[in-house]
């Protein structure tokens, strides 16, 4: 299991989404996990993570395993995935900053309606029909 962390208004945090969409799909025993914040919240919560686990990093977003194991940021990600899965993602710009909406916008819905910090978020979308 992977582990991507980030704030709600990165676009790098909409590209590595993408590419675990792709490692989902492609593979049957890998599951991806996001854990978006604001993103003034994102430092304590970036150095809390980091703490936990012993990371040196202050890249947004970043990337780890469900052992503790750091894969590193955006870049690093898509590397990994590709060597060791041979999967690789080319969004488009548009592509990267409508997600990157969409994350915004989810994040803005959760936040005010809950009571306690969530760790992990699945949201259905259903697009709306247009007449």
């Amino acid at each position: 299991t992977y582990i991507i962390v980030g704030k709600s208004d990165s676009p790098l945090l909409a590209e590595c989404e993408a590419l675990a969409e792709l490692v989902e799909t492609e593979t049957r025993n890998i599951k991806v996990k996001t854990v978006m914040k604001y993103p003034e919240d994102w430092d304590a919560f970036a150095r809390k993570v980091c703490d936990s686990f012993g990371f040196k990093t202050s890249a947004c977003p970043f990337v780890f395993t469900s052992d503790g194991q750091m894969i590193g940021d955006t870049q690093a990600f898509s590397t990994h995935i590709q060597t060791k899965f041979g999967i690789k993602v080319n969004l488009a710009r548009e592509q990267i900053m409508k997600r990157t909406e969409q994350n915004l916008s989810l994040i803005h819905i959760s936040e005010p309606t809950r009571r306690y910090a969530i760790s992990y978020a699945v949201f259905c979308l259903k697009k709306k029909k247009t007449t």
